[in-house]
């Protein structure tokens, strides 16, 4: 460790706790706002390449690729918390017997209807 990391460390350990939190928090401010304006500067260049193009859509600022960053982040954490297309099976302790057992009858009809000649023809195809 170099002597001004350490006389760095030093003056920074023995600081108020109030301090600390607040270099701590201006500091983190800092990294999001230049990890914010990269990812800014990538985005307007990609749709200032791309966008006006393909879809005859206007360029953007910087300014305005911000935006759509903050609009999508909000509208990915909406959809993703919300999706009800998500048709993935998964049983927890709430599930009703009632539930799995319905499942489980869609599930063996379809075996004996369909599943079982699938799954025997895919496997004739791969030997």
């Amino acid at each position: 460790m170099s002597k001004l990391h350490k006389r760095t460390y030093g003056w920074f350990k023995n600081q108020h706790i109030a301090l600390r939190v607040l270099l701590i928090a201006i500091a983190a401010i800092a990294v999001i706002g230049c990890l914010l304006f990269a990812l800014s500067l990538l985005t307007t260049a990609l749709w200032n390449w791309l966008m006006p193009e393909i879809f005859d859509l206007p360029r953007i600022t910087q300014l305005q690729a911000i935006g759509l960053i903050i609009l999508v982040s909000i509208f990915k954490g909406v959809v993703s918390n919300n999706s009800s297309s998500n048709r993935t099976v998964n049983y927890t302790k709430d599930s009703t017997n009632c539930e799995k057992d319905e499942f489980d009858e869609v599930y063996e009809k379809w075996w004996n209807e369909k599943g079982e000649a699938s799954f025997n023809e895919y496997t004739k195809d791969r030997e």
